[in-house]
């Protein structure tokens, strides 16, 4: 659980590594937000076992980073979801390499 837009109440961050439900374009990603007391799906992906929290917000909410394949992107909130955006690095087998 993490506060991702500074409004005092947590939204809920699910990575689901469990037995079938994680293939080659990783397991599923999801982050739940209480609204009217109900906890609402806002956002899902498939995403690799590295998840990042950024220091830096968009539109108020805490930026994302998520390995998808070979690669690590961030995620921006979009005003109702999180949306994919710009790769962060790439990983050439060895070590991530950020884009030039």
């Amino acid at each position: 659980m993490i506060d991702l837009n500074e409004d005092k109440t947590s939204e809920v961050l699910v990575f689901e590594n469990l037995p079938g439900t994680c293939g080659t374009a990783g397991c599923p990603f999801d982050i739940y937000k209480k609204e009217k007391g109900k906890w609402v799906n806002v956002f899902n992906t498939l995403t690799g076992e590295n998840i990042g929290i950024s220091n830096t917000y968009t539109n108020n909410y805490i930026d994302l980073f998520l390995s998808k394949l070979s690669t690590v992107v961030r995620y921006t909130w979009a005003g109702k979801t999180y949306q994919p955006g710009e790769v962060m690095a790439t990983w050439n087998g060895t070590t991530f390499i950020a884009p030039s």
